[in-house]
C-alpha cells in the first residue's frame, strides 16, 4: 500500500509538472478561443468573420509584405530587366528598351519591372493581324472627338497631325494631348515611328466585348493573329457585353432602375483592382455616373483599335497614358500642410462640385458617386452597424454595434459640396442648392489642418489624388478607374481603399480614428500610411516617373486633365511605338506596345438763356446847366429800360453748352452745368413723348406702322394687336429693333433668301424650328450641336418657344434657324448690307449674284469707309488709352458701335477673342441669336433667360431709404473671354472693371458734383484712387477663376481679391449695382433693374428692349472704357464723404427702373415682342411677301 501511495503521489506530481510546463501549448484551447479567419473572395473583397481579429490588421500586414517583395525581386541590371520582361510577357522587349533602361537608371525610377498595366492595355492588339489593326486605327482616326499624333523618321518630335474636336474647345482639348507630349521632350528622339489616336475627354470610349477580347488574347498567347472577319460579331448587351457569361453581372440581371441595397455583411477591399470590376460587382453599374449616364450601357465597339484615353474602367479597352494633369511637385508653402502631429482636425474632409453625372429630372444623379457620398455621410436619420476597433489583433472584432447617424456622421466627417451646383437645369440646380449644405471652396491652408482626406471620382478619374497623397494626411479613396500607377502603388500601404457603395467607410475610418470619443484609435498606423503615401508620391509620381511610364509605352500619352500622375508617361511612350509599328505591318522585333485603350441718333439741344438784372444807383449831383441835367435824365431812362439786354455781361457769366457728337457721346464743356442734369431732363422728355404719341387703336397702329416702315404690317397683325390690348402691353409702336434686324432681308430676292436659309440650316451649332399648317405648334425639327450639350442648348431655344404657347396658332408657317450660344455669329459686311437696305427702301430686291464680294477686313468690314474704325486703323497689338476728355453717353445705342468707337474692338471679349476678327458672311440669311452687336446681322428674339417676376422674398430688397450700403456692388466670375497666356484677357470688360475700381495707386481726374444746374461743372479735380475707390466700390470677382489654364488660374486667384458669391439678401443692402457683359449679354440685368437699387450698365449688345427703355430714366449708361464711371457715380453718390450727392435723383431712377421692369419686362412683353418678330419674319422669309401682309377688312 505504501508503494502504491507513493507511486500515486509521484504520478500526480509528474502530471502537475507536465501540465505546468505544457500550459503554453495546450491552455489556449481552454483559456481564450482561437481567433477565426476571414474569407478572401475572388471579387477582391475580404468578408469579415466576427471571431477573427479586425481585418485591417492583416490587410495592412499582407500589403506591406507584398510591397516589400516587389522591391526584393526588382531587376538591377538591363539583363535582368530583359529576362523579367520575357518571363512576364513571353516576348522580347520593344526596340530601344535599353534607352528606356538608361533613363530609368539615370533618374532613379523605382520598380522598373512593374508595368503590367501597359501589358493589360495593349495585349489584345497582339492577337489582331497587323494590317487589320492598321485599318482599324485608320477608321478610328476619322471619328469625331479625336486628336491624332505622329512620330516619323523625318522629325525627332511627336506632332499633332490632325484633330476632330468641337471648334469652341479644340485648342483646350488639343493642349491636353500636347501636355502629355511635353513629358517626352528629352526622350522622344529614341521612339520609333508611330501614329496614334487620343481622346482628350474625361471618360473612356471603347467599350469592351468579352468574346472578341478573349479571342484576341488567346491568339496573342499562342503567338498567332486573327483577321477582322474571324472575330465574332459584337454582343449588344450594353455594359455587360464585356463580362464573362458566368460572371455575376451576367447571371442575375442588373436592376438598372433601382439603386442596389448596401450589403449587410461586413467587407473590406483586399484587391482594389478587382473591386473596380463591374463584372464582379454589377452594382457599380448603378452607382457611378460613368455608367448611369448611359443606362443600361453602350454596345461594344465592333473592332479592336488602340485608342488613348485619359482613363479607363475594367470593362473598357482604352489605352491609358500617364498625363501631367493635376500634377504638383509638393504642397507649397509647406506651412499649408503641417506634420501629422500638428494637424488639428481629426475629421475626414472633402470639398468638391457635383460632377460625375449630368443632373436631370430623371433622378439618376441621386445614385452617382459624389451625390451619394455627400448624402450618406450627412444623413442624420437611423442607425449604422459599425465594427468596434480592438487595440490589437489578439482580440476578435466581434459583431457590429448599432450607432445613431446623428451622433456618428457629424463627429467623423466634414464632407460637403462646394461652390454652386453644376450639370443641371436651372430648376434642379436650385433644388440641389437647397438640398445640400454647399460650402466655400477651401484653400490648401484650410484643407491642410485635417488628418484625413477623401478622394472620389468626378466626371472621370479624380484629378486631386496627386495633391492629396502628397500631403501629410491619410487618404481614403474610392474609384472605378484603375489608373496608370495601379501596379506601382499599394493600397493599405499608401492609402486606404474604400468600396464604391461606401459600406466599409465608417468601419475603416473608425479603425484609425477611433470611436466618437477616440476609443480604439490607431493613430500611429494612420500616420504611418499617410507618411508612406507622401513618400510614395515624392518617389513614384515625379515628372521623371511620368516620362518613364510614357516612354516605355512608346507614345506620349496624355492622361486625364484632372488628376494624372507624373510618373506614367515614360512607360506608355515606349510601348506605343511598338504596337503602332506593328499596325504598320513592320517587324514585331521593333516594338512591343504603345497603343492607346474644345446711327441714327440726333442730338439737337436748345439752351434757354438766363439773364440777371443789376440795378444802377441813382445818379446824383448838383448841375448848374439844365441841358446837362436833361442829358443825364435821358441817359438814366435809357439805361434802366435796356438793363435786361446789356447788363448780363457785367453780372454772372452765361453757362456754356455741351457738345453732342454723332457718336452718341456728350463732350463736357467745363463752363456748362453738370451734363447729367440735362441728360436726365432730355431723356425724360423723350420718354414722355413716346407715350403721348402711342397708338390707341388698331387703325392708329397700322397707320403708324406704315409711316415708319413704308409698307403694310404683316399678316395677322390684328391678332397681335388683340394680344397687346388684352395684356396691356405698353408702347405698341416701339418695335424699331425688329425692323433693324429684318430690313436688310427685304432687299434680297425671296427665292435666294430661301436658298440662303437652306444653306444655313445644315451648318453646325444650330437648332432649326418650324411652324406648319399641319400643326398649331412650333417644333424643333433639327439640330446640329455638340452631343454632350445638345439637350441643354436645345432647351434654350425651347424656352423661347414656350413664350408663344398661347399665340403660336396665329403664326403663319415658317422655318427658322436658332443659334443657342451666348454670342452672335453673323458678321456684317457694309457693302452687302447697304445695298440690300437701299433695295428694300426702293421696294426692289437683289439676286445673290448682284451682291458685291464680301470684304476681308475682319470686324471693320461692317463699317462705312469713312467711319472712325476705317479711317483710323485699330492697333490690335495694344490696349487703347482711356480718353482724357470728359464725356457721357447721350445715345447708348451709338455708344456701342465699334465703327464709331473702334477702341471697343480692343476692350471686349466678344472681339478680343478673334483679334482682327473673322471675315463677314458671303450671304444674307436670317439667323436668330440670343444677342447681337452693332456690327453683326443676327436677329434678336426676346428670351426668358434670367427672367424673374420679382425679387422674393421682398425683404431681400429693402426700399431705397433702408438700404444701408451706399457703395456700388458687383460680384461675378471672370467670364467674357478665355484667359490664356497671351494676356488679352487683361483688356476684357470684366477683368478691366475689377482692376480699375480696385486700383490704389495714382490719381483720378473727377468732375465735382454741383448741387444744381445753375453752376458750371468746372474742370476736373485730381483725387487719389486710394481714397476714392474703396469709398465708392465693392466690386470683386466671386468664386474661383474660370476659363484659364491651371497656372494662370492660380495667378488670377492671387491677383484679384476673390469673394464668396452673394445671396440676394446680401446684395439687396446696396443702393447702387453695376451690370457688365459676360460671355455674351448680361443675364442678370432683369434681376438688377427689378430691385430698388440704381443700376449702372455697360454693354456692347443692344438688346431686344432697347427701343422700349430710356437710359438716364431707368438706368445709368456707362461707356465700355469706364472713363465716365467715377464721374457719373459721384454725381449721384456724392464725393467720398457724400458731398454734392443727388440721392433723390438716384432714387427716382431706381424706382423708375423697377416700375419699368414690372411693366415692360413681363412674360407677356416677351411674348408680344417674339410674336411680332415671328410675324415679320414669316413674311420676309416667304416666297409671296404680299400675300403675307396685313389686309384691312
Amino acid at each position: 500500500m505504501g508503494r502504491v501511495k507513493y507511486r500515486t503521489i509521484a504520478c500526480v506530481l509528474v502530471a502537475c509538472i507536465v501540465t505546468i510546463n505544457l500550459r503554453h501549448v495546450y491552455l489556449p484551447f481552454y483559456a481564450t478561443p482561437r481567433l477565426g479567419t476571414h474569407y478572401y473572395g475572388d471579387d477582391g473583397l475580404l468578408v469579415v468573420n466576427p471571431n477573427g481579429p479586425h481585418p485591417i490588421f492583416e490587410l495592412i500586414r499582407h500589403a506591406e509584405e507584398d510591397w516589400a517583395r516587389k522591391f526584393d525581386s526588382t531587376s538591377q541590371t538591363l539583363g535582368e530587366a530583359v529576362a523579367e520582361y520575357q518571363r512576364r510577357y513571353h516576348r522580347r522587349p520593344p526596340l530601344h528598351f535599353e534607352k528606356w533602361w538608361d533613363y530609368v537608371v539615370e533618374h532613379n525610377v523605382q520598380l522598373p519591372d512593374e508595368y503590367d498595366d501597359i501589358h493589360r492595355d495593349l495585349e489584345p492588339f497582339w492577337g489582331i493581324d497587323p494590317l487589320d489593326l492598321q485599318k482599324n486605327r485608320e477608321e478610328l482616326e476619322v471619328q469625331y472627338d479625336n486628336v491624332v499624333i505622329e512620330k516619323t523618321d523625318r522629325s525627332p518630335q511627336i506632332q499633332v497631325v490632325n484633330r476632330r474636336l468641337p471648334p469652341d474647345s479644340a485648342e483646350r482639348l488639343t493642349k491636353i494631348t500636347r501636355d502629355i507630349l511635353v513629358l517626352l521632350e528629352s526622350v522622344e528622339h529614341f521612339l520609333p515611328p508611330f501614329r496614334a489616336v487620343f481622346s482628350p475627354h474625361d471618360n473612356p470610349n471603347v467599350v469592351s466585348d468579352y468574346e472578341m477580347t478573349s479571342m484576341a488574347l488567346a491568339a496573342a498567347a499562342n503567338g498567332s493573329t486573327l483577321k477582322r472577319h474571324e472575330l465574332p460579331m459584337e454582343q449588344e448587351l450594353g455594359w455587360v457585353s464585356a463580362c464573362h457569361p458566368s460572371s455575376p453581372a451576367r447571371q442575375p440581371p442588373v436592376d438598372s432602375d433601382n439603386l442596389p441595397e448596401r450589403p449587410f455583411r461586413k467587407t473590406f477591399i483586399s484587391d482594389h483592382r478587382r473591386t473596380m470590376d463591374p463584372c464582379l460587382h454589377p452594382t457599380i453599374l448603378h452607382s457611378h455616373g460613368q455608367f448611369l449616364s448611359y443606362n443600361p450601357g453602350r454596345s461594344p465597339h465592333n473592332s479592336l483599335a488602340p485608342s488613348f484615353s485619359l482613363c479607363s474602367t475594367m470593362i473598357h479597352n482604352d489605352v491609358r497614358p500617364a498625363g501631367p494633369y493635376g500634377w504638383i511637385e509638393d504642397i507649397l508653402p509647406r506651412s499649408d500642410d503641417p506634420p501629422w502631429e500638428e494637424k488639428t482636425d481629426e475629421r475626414m474632409v472633402w470639398r468638391g462640385s457635383n460632377t460625375g453625372i449630368s443632373h436631370g429630372v430623371g433622378g439618376e444623379w441621386r445614385h452617382a458617386q459624389r451625390d451619394r457620398l455627400v448624402f450618406y455621410v450627412n444623413n442624420m436619420t437611423g442607425t449604422l452597424d459599425i465594427l468596434r476597433s480592438p487595440l490589437n489583433d489578439s482580440e476578435p472584432v466581434g459583431d457590429p454595434t448599432p450607432m445613431r447617424k446623428a451622433h456618428v456622421n457629424p463627429a467623423l466627417f466634414d464632407i460637403q459640396f462646394a461652390g454652386q451646383p453644376v450639370a443641371c437645369p436651372a430648376e434642379l440646380c436650385d433644388s440641389l442648392h437647397d438640398f445640400f449644405d454647399w460650402r466655400r471652396r477651401q484653400k490648401n491652408s484650410q484643407a491642410g489642418r485635417y488628418k484625413y482626406a477623401f478622394d472620389v471620382d468626378g466626371n472621370g478619374w479624380s484629378g486631386r489624388f496627386k495633391r492629396l497623397i502628397t500631403s501629410n494626411s491619410l487618404v481614403f479613396k474610392t474609384t472605378i478607374y484603375p489608373e496608370w500607377y495601379m501596379d506601382r502603388i499599394a493600397p493599405w500601404v499608401h492609402y486606404v481603399p474604400v468600396q464604391l457603395d461606401l459600406s466599409d467607410l465608417h468601419d475603416a475610418f473608425i479603425f484609425f480614428h477611433g470611436g466618437l470619443g477616440g476609443e480604439g484609435a490607431h493613430d500611429d498606423m494612420a500616420r504611418k500610411i499617410a507618411t508612406a503615401g507622401r513618400e510614395w508620391s515624392k518617389t513614384f509620381w515625379r515628372r521623371e516617373d511620368l516620362t518613364a511610364y510614357t516612354f516605355r509605352q512608346g507614345f506620349l500619352v496624355f492622361q486625364k486633365a484632372t488628376a494624372t500622375p507624373s510618373c506614367v508617361l515614360p512607360t506608355l511612350l515606349s510601348a506605343m511605338p511598338f504596337i503602332l509599328m506593328y499596325s504598320s505591318t513592320e517587324s514585331r522585333s521593333l516594338a512591343s506596345g504603345i497603343s492607346s485603350k474644345t446711327y441714327v441718333a440726333s442730338s439737337a439741344v436748345s439752351r434757354s438763356e438766363q439773364s440777371e438784372a443789376v440795378d444802377r444807383a441813382a445818379v446824383k449831383g448838383h448841375v448848374r446847366i439844365y441841358r446837362t441835367i436833361a442829358c443825364v435824365l435821358v441817359v438814366c431812362v435809357v439805361a434802366i429800360n435796356l438793363r435786361h439786354v446789356f447788363l448780363p455781361s457785367y453780372g454772372t457769366a452765361r453757362l456754356g453748352t455741351h457738345y453732342y457728337g454723332d457718336d452718341g457721346l456728350l463732350v463736357v464743356n467745363p463752363d456748362g452745368p453738370h451734363p447729367i442734369f440735362e441728360l436726365i431732363q432730355h431723356a425724360e422728355e423723350d420718354w414722355a413723348r413716346k407715350f403721348d404719341r402711342a397708338s390707341q387703336t388698331l387703325d392708329e397702329a397700322v397707320a403708324e406702322y406704315q409711316r415708319r416702315y413704308h409698307r403694310r404690317p404683316p399678316l395677322h397683325f390684328e391678332k397681335w394687336w388683340d394680344y397687346v390690348v388684352e395684356h396691356n402691353v405698353q408702347l405698341p409702336d416701339e418695335y424699331d429693333d425688329i425692323h433693324r434686324d429684318l430690313e436688310p432681308f427685304w432687299g434680297i430676292d425671296p427665292l435666294d433668301l430661301q436658298k440662303n436659309l437652306e444653306e444655313l440650316q445644315v451648318q453646325y451649332d444650330n437648332v432649326v424650328v418650324e411652324k406648319t399648317d399641319r400643326s398649331p405648334q412650333i417644333q424643333v425639327v433639327n439640330r446640329r450641336l455638340p452631343p454632350d450639350s445638345a439637350e441643354r442648348l436645345t432647351q434654350i431655344t425651347r424656352d423661347i418657344l414656350v413664350l408663344l404657347e398661347g399665340v403660336e396658332h396665329s403664326l403663319p408657317p415658317f422655318r427658322a434657324v436658332f443659334s443657342p450660344h451666348d454670342n452672335p455669329n453673323v458678321v456684317s459686311d457694309y457693302e452687302v448690307k447697304s445695298m440690300a437696305l437701299a433695295a428694300a427702301a426702293n421696294g426692289s430686291t437683289l439676286k445673290r449674284h448682284e451682291l458685291p464680294m464680301e470684304q476681308e477686313l475682319g470686324w471693320v468690314s461692317a463699317c462705312h469707309p469713312s467711319s472712325p474704325a476705317r479711317q483710323t486703323p485699330v492697333d490690335f497689338d495694344n490696349y487703347p488709352e482711356r480718353s482724357f476728355r470728359k464725356a457721357f453717353i447721350s445715345d447708348h445705342r451709338r455708344a456701342m458701335d465699334p465703327c464709331l468707337h473702334p477702341t471697343i474692338l480692343r476692350s471686349h471679349g466678344q472681339f478680343l477673342t478673334y483679334n482682327r476678327g473673322p471675315n463677314p458672311h458671303n450671304s444674307l440669311a436670317p439667323s436668330f441669336s440670343l444677342c447681337s452687336t452693332m456690327i453683326h446681322n443676327d436677329v434678336r428674339p426676346a428670351g426668358p433667360y434670367g427672367w424673374i417676376e420679382d425679387i422674393l422674398p421682398r425683404s431681400d430688397d429693402p426700399p431705397w431709404e433702408e438700404k444701408t450700403d451706399e457703395r456700388m456692388v458687383w460680384r461675378g466670375s471672370n467670364t467674357g473671354i478665355s484667359h490664356g497666356v497671351g494676356g488679352e484677357w487683361r483688356y476684357a470688360q470684366r477683368d478691366r472693371l475689377v482692376s480699375y475700381v480696385n486700383e490704389m495707386t495714382g490719381t483720378l481726374d473727377i468732375l465735382r458734383s454741383p448741387l444744381n444746374d445753375s453752376e458750371p461743372v468746372g474742370g476736373p479735380t485730381p483725387l487719389r484712387k486710394a481714397h476714392v475707390n474703396p469709398a465708392l466700390f465693392d466690386i470683386q470677382f466671386a468664386g474661383q477663376p474660370v476659363a484659364c489654364p491651371v497656372e494662370l488660374c492660380d495667378s488670377l486667384h492671387n491677383f484679384f481679391d476673390w469673394r464668396r458669391p452673394q445671396k440676394s439678401s446680401q446684395a439687396g443692402r446696396y443702393k447702387y449695382a453695376f451690370d457688365v457683359d459676360g460671355n455674351g449679354w448680361s443675364g442678370r440685368f432683369k434681376r438688377l433693374i427689378t430691385s430698388n437699387s440704381l443700376v449702372f450698365k455697360t454693354t456692347i449688345y443692344p438688346e431686344w428692349y432697347m427701343g422700349r427703355i430710356a437710359p438716364w430714366v431707368h438706368y445709368v449708361p456707362i461707356q465700355l472704357d469706364l472713363s465716365d464711371l467715377h464721374d457719373a457715380f459721384i454725381f449721384f453718390h456724392g464725393g467720398p464723404s457724400g458731398e454734392g450727392a443727388h440721392d433723390d435723383m438716384a432714387r427716382k431712377i431706381a424706382m423708375a427702373g423697377r416700375h419699368w421692369s414690372k411693366t415692360f419686362w413681363r412674360r407677356e412683353d416677351l411674348t408680344a415682342h417674339t410674336f411680332r418678330l415671328l410675324l415679320e419674319y414669316a413674311r420676309v422669309s416667304s416666297l409671296d411677301r404680299d400675300a403675307m401682309s396685313y389686309k384691312e377688312d
